[in-house]
């Protein structure tokens, strides 16, 4: 219990650089995938092809997956007892591929299925990743609502990579109807986790900051 007690002091100050980061790299994400949906409506593909709408959605996202991968280079540095957490560790290597990922999808004309489908798994088994190593940092005589809340993102990611064969088989189904269920099935897997991963990296930068450690006053 006394090395527990310290595993909030020991890393605070990784949490503090790296959950903002994580947020923000987040937010560009969810605001370039509600870019991309916007070139569905075809009333709107004048105003979408005027203002490069799918480039910019783009960039943004490249710009929000490059933020979290260094946020979790950031988080990724935590120790217990001198110890590297295996799960953040997991964290870092699998962004880094969804981060390359996208990269690389950007040299293709159009969005490959595969490429796409390949960066969903990444993503899922990373925040499921990073909700494990949340748990290891946010031990037991922390918060309880941090435990609860990363609980419930892993679980939620877990459902989410589950559902990810069901989905390839549908997007790899011939015709229009097809890519409607695609579509619907995506927003629906997918959405719910991330709103939720959302609010708890909220609640865990809100704890980060809401007062000083010991180590702070230490070494001022």
């Amino acid at each position: 219990h006394d090395r527990r007690g310290m595993v909030f002091d020991s890393n605070r100050r990784a949490l503090r650089a790296s959950l903002p980061l994580l947020l923000v790299g987040f937010v560009l994400l969810a605001s370039a995938t509600a870019l991309f949906a916007v070139p569905s409506a075809d009333a709107l593909r004048p105003v979408v092809e005027r203002l490069r709408l799918e480039l910019f959605a783009t960039v943004l996202g490249a710009l929000g997956s490059g933020l979290m991968l260094i946020g979790a280079a950031q988080i990724a540095r935590a120790k217990i007892a001198g110890c590297y957490s295996l799960s953040l560790l997991a964290f870092f290597a699998l962004w880094l591929g969804e981060f390359t990922t996208r990269i690389w999808s950007l040299t293709s004309p159009s969005e490959r299925f595969d490429l796409l489908l390949l960066r969903l798994v990444l993503a899922a088994g990373a925040m499921i990743a990073l909700s494990s190593g949340m748990l290891w940092i946010w031990d037991s005589n922390d918060p309880r609502e941090q435990q609860a809340t990363w609980r419930r993102t892993r679980g939620l990611f877990l459902l989410q990579l589950l559902a990810l064969p069901l989905l390839a088989l549908v997007g790899t189904a011939p015709g229009p109807e097809a890519t409607s269920a695609l579509g619907a099935a995506l927003w629906l897997a997918f959405s719910v986790p991330y709103l939720h991963l959302f609010l708890s990296l909220r609640r865990s930068v809100r704890g980060a900051s809401s007062a000083e450690s010991v180590a702070d006053i230490l070494s001022r």
